[in-house]
């Protein structure tokens, strides 16, 4: 064992009484923190390449891994999911005229790796997706019970629409980093090592987290298209001294479109008066009457065909025995499927063992169960 994995185990220990997750067991958190650090048996180089030697970002210090080592979570339980699906309306979308996503200063607001605008896009980028879909993810100890319902419930709308799979992180190289840093943001893309995701205060809505999600699956803001002026005008005498490159548009060779028509419904579009130096004074208006832009409900229709052609796969099937997480089935061996049935036999039929015949119609399994 190197002298890495001996000091991460001392931060175990020594925090064992300490962590943040106090409404998860401790035992179970600190045995799976344990357990996340003795898989760590990378090569060096795989060491070094996420972590200690991003000459790119700057971010990952010796001391910045340990703090990142010390504020590992739990990965979100069925328990978070269940209790995902019973969540209050104003869990979903913050009220009108308050985005907190332009908060943080970043790129456009809310994109921290800005390099991509001068090299290349995570859309048309083939290593910029991640494989197969799956996107490991690490979730900070500093989320509560409510907090953790409101991201689970965001993955799961992914789940449900696209075929796209945010998993615990295990021996992963490349991962997300789901914590609590200075308003909202992401990467684009899979960027390559550790990356963050950041939910600060103002962010923990639905909408906000399926937006920057939607940032590290690999999307760029809508009005960033190359046709955008078509749809929309920019005010530019409205928009804030040193914030006109936030409203840049780019060329089709630099974004990929997918084939979709402007969409004024994403969940990726400026709202009316982002950035405006004016209070009510808009900085984009669209062009045709009557339209809203800026929800932050949740996906268009737009969104999750993208979504689904980004990564060449179509959305489940809500009409097969299948199951909507890759977790389910060992989920279901520790006895999930009796302790949180609304969720599991939903979402985990064919772990549960809940998979029903169905129509002759479909599929031309002549009723035969689907599996």
């Amino acid at each position: 064992m190197s002298l890495l994995h001996f000091t991460l185990l001392g931060l175990v220990l020594a925090g064992k009484q300490s962590w943040g997750d106090d409404d998860l067991p401790k035992d179970l958190l600190y045995n799976w923190r344990l357990d996340h650090i003795l898989k760590l048996d990378l090569p060096k180089e795989s060491f070094q390449e996420p972590f200690f030697n991003r000459e790119d970002e700057g971010d990952h210090s010796s001391s910045d891994d340990m703090e990142y080592y010390k504020e590992i979570g739990q990965p979100l339980t069925p328990a978070d999911f269940e209790a995902g699906q019973n969540l209050p309306e104003k869990y979903f979308a913050p009220e009108a005229g308050s985005d907190p996503l332009h908060k943080s200063g970043y790129f456009e607001g809310d994109i921290k790796n800005p390099r991509f605008v001068q090299e290349r896009n995570a859309i048309r980028d083939t290593h910029m997706k991640w494989p197969g879909g799956a996107i490991p993810y690490v979730i900070a100890n500093t989320f509560d019970r409510q907090e953790r319902s409101i991201i689970a419930r965001s993955m799961d709308e992914y789940h449900k629409n696209t075929c796209i799979r945010f998993l615990p992180r295990s021996t992963e190289t490349d991962f997300v980093f789901i914590t609590r840093k200075e308003g909202c943001f992401s990467m684009i893309g899979r960027d390559g090592g550790r990356q963050f995701l950041s939910l600060g205060d103002g962010c923990m809505f639905v909408g906000i987290i399926i937006h920057e999600l939607m940032h590290a699956v690999g999307f760029w803001h809508e009005q960033s298209r190359a046709d955008r002026d078509n749809y929309v005008n920019i005010l530019w005498e409205n928009v804030q001294e040193g914030q006109t490159h936030n409203f840049a548009k780019y060329t089709d060779g630099r974004l990929h479109h997918l084939g979709e028509q402007y969409d004024y419904d994403s969940i990726m579009h400026y709202g009316p008066y982002d950035f405006t130096k004016y209070r009510n004074q808009p900085t984009i208006l669209p062009k045709q009457r009557n339209i809203k832009i800026g929800q932050r409900s949740g996906f268009s229709q737009t969104d999750m065909r993208k979504l689904n052609k980004l990564y060449q796969c179509n959305a489940p099937r809500k009409d097969m025995c299948v199951d909507s997480d890759s977790q389910c089935r060992g989920w279901a061996e520790l006895g999930e499927c009796k302790k949180n049935p609304k969720w599991m036999i939903p979402n985990c039929r064919k772990s549960c063992n809940q998979c029903r015949r169905v129509l002759d119609s479909i599929e031309g399994n002549n009723g035969t169960l689907l599996t």
